[in-house]
């Protein structure tokens, strides 16, 4: 029966995204206009804060061409729009910015074509490949949000931090809690030791969540400012869930400071507001019903907070080297302690599950994306975790059972409850690194066919040879054809952009050895970028064409200056390595 409940609770489960994702945009992507729109919209497939939200358009030249009131949308919170003047033929690059309601900062840009008397390129020696679908992904400053899935997870400072706020809540709230249930008033000496745990915890977690919301800030709005702050505190979710953290937090401390009988049940109560702190404020506040996946995620942080909290409490009394004149204690300690973490593994394990089926399309998203292979990591490391609990619940039992050998088991823990607490807690630090990647169950912008160009032959001959980033090159007047050949390790990265003007362009990229002979790989991938404008990033995957070579086409580059491109290349038998190209782009 219990089987066919979960079953049940996992097909209600919802569908979760980690970040703001587009679903539909007008004018598509890429699209090529006969007549010019009245205006630009890009909905998302989550609810974004009006705060921080923007979106412009810009022409050849890179001058604003949109009225100005560019935002979220007043008549669904799910949309950017912005309203246009009549356009004249050219091309115009859409650059945006969102926040969604988990904090997170996603930004990025596209490109759309109103045709009249432009003239497109000529080109000969057409290639009978068909064209890929163009990709579009928003790129947010401090997140791996954009990063195509299967790309190892970047740890970066908000990441780390959220991290340590999770670590400093867990220990806090659940060695509280363990003082609370388990020792109760009991404790005498072995209570003191906890409290100093939990006080340094609380701390930490404190100065995580006010650096946290520095970074935060500085993100979202360039810099501090009392004015950033006050707006971030009070117009987006994620600002008002770290102030009021900050100010539970700080009530939190000043609990500790009493004993008495008030202070344990208060103590508690105010942990699990904290806790409700992070779940108001993460993924599960950006499903299709809220209420049900906060209070889901509610349930599995309390129970990691219980076990693992408790873990590193009951470390702490086992590794005191006075606890043997009070081995009665102790035992009554491991016992209580066990059957609570017990029921904290089962709602851990539940909640988990139906968390993650909400997150995968597909069991193959396990190994193929980032955030499934985090997630394996997480769970072996859960394994690992509850096979040492295992083994120290059939210590415990037995103690149980015979109070005379309640110090030989504290002796047989106090070696091996280390190491469960040690695991424990990198789980905890693992999980605040996957609320930093970007789920797979996301559905992205389906984007309209676009009919392959033809391309001129490959020219033998190499106009430029760079072995290191060179300085910004300024745009040209007469286009003409980008070449510029990298080393990167033991390859050599040509690049070749042709026409390399404002519009589409078609990029070559051969890779060749040492010895100049073509090299295969697994995959090239190329990212775009204003090298001096913020609008944002793109990135395609190049397709093979055999013999070392890789072609883009149809990349549409709207502002006229120097892009930077990246070029990253992933081999099977030998780490990844990325070439930077500046690459002059003219009208």
């Amino acid at each position: 029966m219990s089987a066919v409940v979960v079953w049940l609770m996992l097909l209600s489960a919802s569908v979760v995204y980690a970040h703001p994702q587009i679903v539909s945009a007008e004018p598509a992507p890429d699209a090529q206009l006969d007549a010019a729109p009245h205006s630009v919209r890009i909905t998302f497939n989550e609810p974004i804060e009006e705060a921080f939200a923007s979106v412009q358009v810009f022409d050849a030249t890179g001058r604003a061409v949109d009225r100005g009131d560019g935002g979220r949308a007043p008549d669904d919170p799910r949309a950017l729009h912005v309203s246009l003047p009549p356009l004249d033929p050219g091309v115009y690059t859409v650059a945006w910015q969102a926040v969604g309601r988990d904090g997170h900062l996603v930004k990025g840009y596209f490109a759309f074509t109103l045709l009249g008397v432009l003239p497109e390129p000529t080109v000969s020696a057409p290639i009978p490949q068909s064209t890929p679908t163009p990709v579009m992904n928003e790129a947010p400053e401090t997140s791996p949000v954009s990063r195509e899935p299967g790309l190892p997870p970047s740890v970066d400072l908000l990441a780390l931090l959220r991290s340590v706020m999770l670590i400093g809540a867990v220990t806090a709230i659940g060695g509280w809690v363990f003082l609370s249930v388990t020792l109760i008033s009991e404790g005498g000496d072995l209570a003191a030791p906890i409290r100093r745990m939990t006080a340094g915890a609380s701390f930490l977690l404190l100065v995580a969540t006010l650096a946290f919301f520095v970074a935060h800030t500085i993100t979202v709005a360039g810099r501090v400012t009392p004015d950033t702050i006050t707006a971030v505190a009070r117009d987006t979710r994620l600002g008002q869930a770290l102030a009021g953290r900050i100010a539970l937090t700080m009530v939190f401390i000043g609990v500790m400071r009493f004993s008495n009988r008030w202070s344990h049940p208060g103590g508690v109560v105010i942990g699990g507001l904290i806790l409700l702190t992070f779940s108001i404020s993460g993924h599960a506040a950006a499903t299709d019903r809220p209420f049900v996946s906060m209070a889901l995620d509610w349930v599995h942080l309390a129970a990691v907070t219980i076990w693992v909290g408790g873990l590193m409490a009951l470390t702490v009394v086992l590794l005191r080297r006075n606890a043997a004149p009070a081995p009665h204690l102790v035992r009554r300690a491991l016992v209580r302690f066990s059957w609570l973490a017990l029921a904290s593994v089962v709602a851990l394990t539940i909640s988990g599950a139906l968390a993650a089926l909400s997150y995968l399309r597909d069991v193959s998203d396990l190994w193929v994306t980032a955030y499934g292979r985090t997630l394996l990591a997480k769970t072996a490391l859960f394994a690992l975790v509850a096979g040492i609990g295992a083994y120290h619940l059939g210590l415990v039992r037995r103690a149980a059972k015979h109070a005379a050998r309640a110090m030989t088991v504290v002796l047989r823990m106090r070696r091996s409850a280390p190491f469960e607490a040690a695991f424990a807690l990198v789980i905890v630090g693992v999980a605040g690194v996957l609320t930093s990647l970007p789920h797979p169950g996301t559905a992205l912008v389906q984007q309209p066919p676009v009919a392959a160009p033809t391309v001129a032959p490959e020219p033998t001959s190499v106009v430029v040879e760079e072995t290191a980033t060179p300085e910004e090159p300024a745009p040209r007047s007469d286009p003409q054809p980008f070449m510029a050949i990298q080393s990167a390790g033991d390859l050599r990265v040509a690049l070749h952009v042709e026409p390399a003007v404002v519009g589409r362009n078609v990029m070559r990229i051969t890779i060749t050895d040492a010895q100049n002979q073509p090299r295969d790989v697994q995959r090239v991938r190329v990212m775009f970028r204003l090298s001096d404008r913020d609008i944002g990033e793109t990135h395609v995957i190049a397709e093979p064409d055999g013999q070392g070579r890789y072609i883009v086409r149809n990349q549409t580059l709207g502002i006229a200056g120097v892009w930077r491109v990246e070029v990253q290349v992933r081999r099977i038998d030998a780490d990844d390595v990325t070439v930077d190209f500046l690459l002059p782009i003219s009208t």
